[in-house]
């Protein structure tokens, strides 16, 4: 008798604990327990699913974006080769444009939101077109140790390199909540998905955490905030910190609150600063659309992290938005002083440029 009386004890008070353990604020579940979508944090607009989308009109006024690449913008898939391989025993951030970029860390390599095709849309065939290739290919990254995916928009997690990566059995993969399976139906055997504030360690001396943003998912017509999104805090062996960030908007002092969080000092943070401008299909939107920050909200960000230094990211490749790309290199570096920054902290790259840990963090 006593001991089924200890089997109901124990019953009832792993219940309770399952009753009282707290569910993230950001993870919406029905009455009955079941999962039905991620959101961004307490206060924060969620995305509009009734907002109907002009594409004809959005079309047209895209095609009418006159880009015009710097001279000096691009540097030649050759010269970034030679570089790369002269800085071997450097560690070094390498631009591969978007929001692409190779982070070389004591004979560990990093590749975060990988994207290498010609458009962002559903097998490289449909969506808008990149006007600058990817700085290099595929067949040219070194060893990778860990693939890093921040959420599941086309041009940042690539169904293309999915398949073409051929590294799948020893390279690690961390993603966000529920992204798991797109990699292991493609034979990944070594994937992880990390929630906000989370984190695990590779080569027993980089420290990844995710890290919340504002924004939302979405790869197929139906899976709108099935999956997760994320930047993600690199914490390198010497206690410096890069923060490589997922698309992003700002509301109100959210980015404080997430800064605070961190509890550490961040010497550099990627901010995507395009894709921001819809006004003219959507007249009523006074500033940025709130899941992409403009250049100098990029830079508000950055200050209310307390971020030493901001790189400007998701610009200067592809028009997903009916801003100038290149303007928005021109408008960060103008709004710098603004909010704390100067020419040497408010970084912009050249396509393909990389340059080494020892000059991004001192």
């Amino acid at each position: 008798m006593k001991f089924f009386l200890f089997i109901i004890f124990l019953f009832s008070f792993s219940s309770v604990a399952a009753m009282d353990k707290k569910i993230p604020y950001h993870h919406v579940y029905d009455e009955n327990g079941n999962f039905l979508k991620f959101r961004n944090g307490p206060g924060i607009p969620e995305f509009d699913r009734k907002r109907k989308w002009p594409w004809r009109k959005f079309s047209e006024e895209r095609k009418k974006i006159q880009v015009k690449i710097p001279k000096d913008f691009v540097i030649k898939r050759e010269d970034v080769l030679k570089k790369m391989e002269a800085n071997k025993s450097n560690d070094y951030l390498l631009w591969i444009g978007h929001n692409t970029y190779l982070l070389h860390i004591e004979n560990t390599y990093i590749l975060f939101d990988p994207w290498f095709e010609k458009r962002a849309g559903f097998f490289g065939l449909f969506g808008p077109k990149r006007f600058l290739d990817a700085a290099i290919k595929i067949s040219d990254l070194p060893k990778i140790d860990l693939i890093l995916i921040s959420h599941s928009h086309l041009e940042h997690f690539s169904r293309d390199f999915r398949g073409r990566y051929k590294d799948k059995r020893n390279t690690k993969v961390i993603v966000p909540l529920r992204m798991g399976p797109y990699y292991t139906r493609y034979g990944y055997k070594n994937v992880q998905e990390l929630d906000w504030r989370e984190s695990t360690t590779i080569k027993d001396n980089i420290k990844i955490t995710a890290v919340e943003a504002i924004h939302w998912s979405r790869s197929f017509i139906n899976d709108l905030n099935q999956t997760g999104w994320q930047s993600y805090l690199i914490t390198l062996p010497s206690g410096k910190t890069i923060l490589l960030g997922c698309d992003t908007g700002i509301y109100k002092d959210t980015y404080k609150r997430i800064g605070e969080e961190i509890g550490r000092k961040i010497n550099l943070v990627t901010l995507n600063i395009g894709s921001w401008d819809f006004r003219k299909i959507f007249p009523n939107q006074k500033i940025s659309t709130i899941y992409h920050a403009k250049p100098s909200e990029a830079l508000e960000i950055g200050q209310q992290l307390g971020a030493e230094k901001v790189k400007a990211s998701h610009t200067g490749n592809i028009v997903l938005s009916l801003e100038d790309p290149f303007l928005n290199f021109e408008l960060f570096k103008s709004a710098a002083p603004k909010y704390g920054y100067n020419d040497k902290t408010a970084i912009t790259f050249k396509h393909g440029e990389l340059r080494t840990l020892e000059d991004l963090l001192n």
